[in-house]
């Protein structure tokens, strides 16, 4: 025979299984966002570097310039 406990201990348990299913979702949603975000900061990274590439190259080539133009003209 079941008795009011065993009914309030199954209806817990239940209660705590929905709980956790739901916990589970919420979880999976979180790493997908933490993915999206970590592809993002990627490419932001991968963006900053051929930044920094290309500013060097130009700074190379200006420093170039300059020391022609003061070798050729005297500056």
């Amino acid at each position: 025979m079941s008795t009011d406990g065993d009914r309030q201990t199954q209806r817990d348990i239940g209660s705590l299984s929905t709980e956790v299913k739901h916990l589970n979702n919420e979880l999976s949603k979180v790493r997908d966002d933490v993915k999206a975000i970590r592809t993002t900061l990627d490419q932001a990274n991968g963006g900053f570097k051929m930044l920094l590439g290309a500013s060097t190259l130009a700074g190379a080539i200006a420093g170039s310039v300059a020391t022609v133009f003061s070798k050729k003209f005297g500056l």
